[in-house]
């Protein structure tokens, strides 16, 4: 008898659901995939928008404005005209995203890593 070994590997190195609670009543699934080391939406990735052109780029340059305290992830996020968010996964986990728009969301500590190169 001869085994066939069949090993499948996804087109994606990383891609996940999440859950965007806009409201108490209104939510939005949302597909989270890696590109360019960045983990973005898939409709981030697909607009030309300001979102996408965030991860093009090599290097972003935010500014570093006096008096912002707290978490830094958000405040780069706010400095990159974004609004921060948090999206759950089906165990209820968090994830910090940067809002742009009404639907395109860049990892804030993925924001924050960029800038730092």
């Amino acid at each position: 008898m001869k085994w066939i070994i069949l090993l499948l590997f996804p087109i994606n190195s990383f891609s996940m659901e999440l859950v965007y609670q806009f409201d108490k009543k209104t939510s939005e699934k949302i597909i989270i995939t890696n590109f360019h080391g960045m983990n973005a939406s898939e409709s981030c990735l697909k607009s030309a928008t300001e979102c996408s052109r965030l991860i093009d780029k090599k290097k972003i340059k935010i500014a570093k404005v006096p008096g912002l305290k707290g978490n830094p992830a958000s405040n780069a996020c706010e400095e990159a005209s974004g609004t921060p968010v948090i999206l759950k996964d089906a165990k209820y986990n968090d994830y910090e995203y940067c809002l742009f728009g009404k639907n395109y969301f860049i990892d804030s500590w993925d924001l924050l890593d960029r800038s730092k190169k």
